[in-house]
């Protein structure tokens, strides 16, 4: 038999006791023939960003399928679309061998949203205060002609130029914005145009 996991072969695994998330195929090919049978299957994580639908094997069906501790009336026994986000839990069982199973997890499908107020159609004409929403893993931000960077919390981008955010949150969801910062004056920029003015005025 070999596994594979998201494409790649695994070495050295115990088949017995497969836990990392992802999606699998083990292909068992007998010592007698050349057929392989390919078995595929996914390991979900407790937060998911796609799950679209679920389909119990022949001779399983559902006991009781929740979402966000509410019961759902289902319309097949051995099928669900998961059509909202929430907490779902189910359970499903096969009285031929006697076995029942469970499964829970959180769908969430929409991204983080980063509030911009200093841009303005992509466009801005004084420094930009980025927060990093509670929802979100990470923001990566990539300034043109500079390396990204990844920030945790609340930093102003000032120096002039084109930029693209990227916020991932921890399902997996993300989004991009871009935007350029305009050549603008600042309070020290200001300032410096006041004292000139004075001193020429004092002139």
């Amino acid at each position: 038999a070999t596994l594979f996991r998201n494409g790649d072969p695994m070495t050295d695994v115990d088949l017995n006791y497969i836990t990392e998330t992802g999606n699998y195929v083990l292909e068992v090919k007998s010592a007698n023939s050349s057929d392989v049978v390919a078995f595929r299957f996914r390991i979900i994580p407790d937060l998911v960003n796609s799950l679209p639908e679920l389909t119990l094997p022949d001779g399983f069906s559902f006991d009781y399928v929740t979402q966000n501790s509410e019961s759902l009336t289902l319309n097949h026994s051995n099928y669900i679309q998961f059509l909202s986000d929430g907490s779902y839990s189910m359970s499903w069982s096969c009285p031929d061998i006697g076995q029942q199973y469970s499964l829970s997890f959180t769908l969430d499908t929409q991204p983080p949203v980063l509030e911009l107020p200093e841009i303005q159609n992509g466009q801005a004409w004084s420094e930009v205060t980025v927060t990093v929403p509670e929802d979100a893993a990470s923001v990566l931000i990539q300034q043109e002609g500079a390396s990204s960077r990844n920030i945790s919390s609340q930093t102003t981008l000032k120096e002039p130029g084109t930029y693209t955010l990227t916020v991932l949150d921890q399902a997996g969801n993300s989004a991009q914005y871009t935007f350029t910062i305009h050549v603008y004056l600042n309070l020290s920029a200001l300032a410096g145009i006041g004292l000139l003015l004075a001193g020429a005025a004092a002139l």
